[in-house]
């Protein structure tokens, strides 16, 4: 039975209590503060969001919970029973800390607000003055005797070419103030609000107008923003925004500060119930970042275990404080991240500026966004960055902000690399196949990131521009080109080449995957005419890839004809032939062979090889459907983000013991979750003669800089348990020759009528 009792105004849930029978509640939108405990007795997961139609689930979004604290509540059941246990053991106790966001253009006003929110008497920057990278102040905003009130105030430099850094820094669970001055007109609120939703959420945005030289003006361009509910922004009386002049006698200032601290109290998290043991842990990151801006999770772990032995006896109750502590922005701990799982980052401005510093640099600029060896010691002297470079190069891989050249240690920064010269441009008819993403709302750098993501695919390091690229697999079988129209809010590709359609997917597979991170972005994917009146004509006849799927859900052998031409396509074949996806073929597919679930685990290092190999059992599938055989790739990408937010390495580990085939890819480390999988699947093996496991090892050059011994000590000990089980790896050194021995071994398989 489903009940909806979204946005009921219900803040007592306790009639419900007796409803074990229910299989999907739904409580979104209510003012539902305190959750009961006997909530985890039903038989349902519970998740923090906001639409889900699946069956067995509690579902909770936009509620001001306190306790739990919706930090804990995202994480799911496990953690939600671990956060009553350990109140009920140790109490509760608060903590009274906010982020206050401040973003806006350059020279809008947001570094004088925030030194007059300090101290209203402080000196104001001077006009040429501008905020280099990002600033962190401590705004004791409220004094009481035993508690701190503080507002960490964040100061983004708010220049174009920071825009890439600005998703990995503004988050939800803060007050977002967005300036703009009269001096100029053009205020960018169609970038910096939606901006502000995709990774604020429902977040506050109060809006400030800085009135320079007291002018002040009406803005008529913010109404399509304020009648749009994803919005959270704060209505002022009469006019929307707040007017400052702070060199007229604070003009304004204490107006916009009662908005900001009122915003701050109502923060879902401000003031919310935690486990004590948590409080004095707080105390002591906060005196350590005085003098240490980041250190390992292990001596994160051995802080706990010192200040509270009991507490933070199991793993689990540490990474419960990291993670609560990461959400609120004390700390930076990326722990999705194997690569940076190990760090956590005390001083957040102290991993921005060093960003920023590459960005800003005037010999990079020269060098058209070229990062040498020597401007990473250059840049990076500082004593905060000693034996840190490994760390930060890292989180600019990981956030698509730069990423390795090919054949040397340099590094490319694609934000402030030249756009594409007209004569490097393909024309439509060079083209096999074309396709254009367009969209409503348009993340600034999407090629930029999709650079960095398939960078070992760029064609030369002289094919990669601030808004296009170009890529090709290694046999020269296929190129492609990829450019970005960000004022026309449009991604077009074209590929050519036998293996066009491989390359395609590829391209498009990364595409998805960083729009996903993305709120509310999803992107119409239009399919150009090819026709030989259409190749030549600047607007070509178009078919929406939506349309196309309507098309073919009710009948696979439908058509498409072009308007100038009269020719007329199959639908299949139209999708088929640019690698997209026909979810009614995959159907009829599934329902008339029986899928062979192949389940691929490595670790993050290998992400792209297990991604292409992944792409290539589907290419696969196009050829053995007629074998009566369909091909099922199980990776934990498939699995629903917000279910994994869980960390339900159980599911993961019951879809290895029920697949079909394991294949495990390792290079110079083993994790404990690829082993965790590696152990399951092989236990079922034993005892039932499935799964079948393929365990191959990547033989390619190591920097032996990136290498640690612990990594390196998990490599040797599953090496060393693969000798004991008589399982021994086999060795790949590219892609092409682990996907070439791995469908060898599938025809050997069917052969023996094994598969």
């Amino acid at each position: 039975m489903k009940l909806d009792l979204s946005g009921n105004q219900i803040s007592d849930i306790s009639p419900l209590k007796e409803l074990k029978s229910l299989k999907q509640l739904i409580l979104n939108s209510n003012p539902i503060e305190q959750l009961p405990e006997w909530i985890t007795e039903f038989n349902m997961e519970i998740l923090w969001v906001e639409d889900f139609s699946d069956f067995g689930l509690i579902t909770l979004y936009n509620n001001p919970l306190k306790s739990p604290p919706v930090e804990i509540v995202e994480q799911g059941n496990e953690a939600i029973k671990r956060h009553f246990r350990k109140i009920k053991k140790e109490g509760l106790d608060y903590i009274y800390e906010a982020k206050l966001t401040l973003v806006g253009e350059g020279a809008s006003g947001k570094t004088s607000l925030q030194f007059r929110l300090i101290n209203q008497k402080a000196v104001l920057p001077k006009e040429d003055e501008r905020t280099r990278g990002i600033k962190i102040e401590g705004w004791y905003f409220k004094n009481e005797t035993d508690k701190k009130h503080i507002a960490h105030i964040w100061d983004f430099g708010g220049q174009d070419v920071y825009y890439p850094v600005h998703r990995f820094f503004l988050t939800e669970n803060s007050v977002f103030v967005l300036l703009a001055s009269t001096r100029i007109t053009q205020h960018n609120f169609d970038y910096w609000i939606p901006t502000i939703f995709q990774f604020g959420g429902k977040s506050p945005i109060i809006l400030g107008q800085t009135c320079h030289n007291g002018n002040k003006v009406a803005w008529n361009d913010i109404g399509t923003f304020l009648s749009n509910t994803d919005f959270n922004i704060v209505r002022i009386n009469q006019i929307p925004y707040h007017q400052l002049n702070l060199l007229n006698n604070n003009e304004g200032l204490y107006a916009i500060k009662e908005t900001i601290i009122g915003q701050i109290l109502k923060l879902p998290h401000y003031g919310k119930g935690v486990p004590k043991s948590w409080i004095p842990v707080r105390e002591k990151l906060a005196e350590l970042a005085v003098n240490t801006d980041c250190i390992s999770y292990e001596k994160f772990g051995e802080i706990c275990r010192e200040l509270r032995p009991e507490q933070f006896e199991k793993a689990v109750d540490i990474e419960d404080c990291a993670r609560f502590f990461h959400s609120i922005g004390v700390v930076l701990w990326y722990y999705n991240s194997n690569e940076l799982r190990n760090t956590v980052i005390l001083k957040p401005e102290w991993a921005l500026n060093a960003v920023y510093k590459l960005i800003d640099d005037a010999e990079i600029q020269t060098h058209q966004g070229i990062i040498t060896a020597k401007d990473f010691i250059r840049l990076w002297s500082d004593g905060c960055f000693t034996d840190k470079h490994h760390i930060l190069k890292k989180m600019l891989e990981e956030f698509r902000i730069a990423f390795h050249k090919k054949h040397n240690d340099e590094y490319i920064i694609p934000a402030r690399l030249l756009s594409m010269p007209d004569e490097k441009k393909w024309k439509d008819k060079e083209a096999d196949l074309r396709l254009d993403y367009k969209y409503e709302f348009m993340p600034r750098g999407l090629v930029n990131q999709l650079s960095a993501e398939l960078s070992r695919y760029i064609s030369t390091d002289n094919e990669v521009w601030n808004n296009a690229v170009n890529f090709k697999f290694e046999s020269n079988t296929a190129q492609s080109q990829v450019e970005e129209d960000f004022y026309n809010r449009k991604i077009s590709i074209k590929a050519k080449g036998a293996d066009s359609r491989a390359l395609n997917m590829l391209i498009m597979d990364s595409l998805k995957n960083i729009t996903e991170g993305y709120k509310g972005v999803v992107p119409q994917i239009v399919v150009p005419c090819n026709c030989d009146k259409c190749i030549n004509n600047k607007i070509p006849q178009t078919f929406s890839y939506e349309m196309l799927i309507d098309k073919i859900s009710s009948n696979e052998k439908a058509k498409v004809m072009c308007n100038a031409s009269d020719k007329i396509f199959l639908v299949e074949e139209l999708l088929f032939n640019l690698g997209l996806h026909n979810p009614a073929k995959e159907k009829r597919e599934m329902e008339h062979n029986k899928p062979r679930r192949i389940f691929i685990a490595s670790s993050s290092e290998l992400k792209n090889d297990r991604k292409e190999f992944e792409l290539a059992i589907r290419q696969k599938n196009d050829i053995w459907i007629n074998k009566g055989i369909y091909l099922q790739p199980v990776m934990w990408e498939n699995f629903i983000d917000t279910m994994s937010q869980t960390r339900l390495q159980d599911e993961y580990n019951n879809a290895a013991k029920e697949s079909d085939i394991f294949v495990m890819l390792f290079f110079t480390k083993v994790g404990i979750y690829t082993a965790e999988e590696f152990e399951n699947a092989f236990g079922t093996f034993m005892k039932t003669g499935k799964p079948l496991i393929y365990t191959y090892f990547k033989n390619a050059q190591i920097n032996i800089g990136d290498m640690n011994q612990k990594d390196s000590d998990s490599l040797f000990a599953f090496q060393e348990k693969l000798k004991s089980l008589g399982h021994y790896q086999t060795k790949y050194t590219n892609t092409e020759s682990l996907i070439l021995h791995f469908f060898n071994q599938l025809e050997k398989l069917l052969e023996a009528k094994k598969l």
